[in-house]
């Protein structure tokens, strides 16, 4: 499985790279705001973990839309942890991690990229 976080502290990215190691065969690849774009137009992911914070311009929330990976965001806003407004299903994790919690929550993301993908 491919996984891409991306997330302004890069701290809280090595937390979780460091939990979602736990996911076997897993390929993760850590990119900071102002890169990640690109990244996302050069290589393809299963998963992409990022900051709500990041979904400020249309072109952002393009480029997670067209990518077809499982999303999930993490956030400090408590009021995203039930949802975030234009993203129905995506799972929301808080910061810091808790494992169990980014672990299902990224589950949870593959869930909603294969019933994405089969209703494609």
């Amino acid at each position: 499985m491919q996984i891409l976080i991306v997330e302004p502290e890069y701290l809280i990215a090595l937390e979780a790279e460091r939990i979602l190691q736990l996911f076997d065969g897993s390929e993760i690849t850590i990119a900071m705001p102002r890169e990640y774009l690109a990244v996302l137009k050069d290589r393809t992911f299963d998963i992409i973990l990022i900051a709500s914070k990041l979904l400020t311009t249309p072109e952002a929330e393009a480029a997670l839309r067209s990518s077809h990976a499982g999303i999930a965001f993490s956030t400090l806003r408590r009021e995203e942890l039930n949802g975030i407004a234009g993203w129905p299903d995506v799972p929301v994790v808080w910061k810091p991690f808790d494992d169990a919690e980014l672990l299902a929550a990224i589950e949870n993301a593959a869930r909603n990229r294969t019933a994405f993908s089969s209703n494609i």
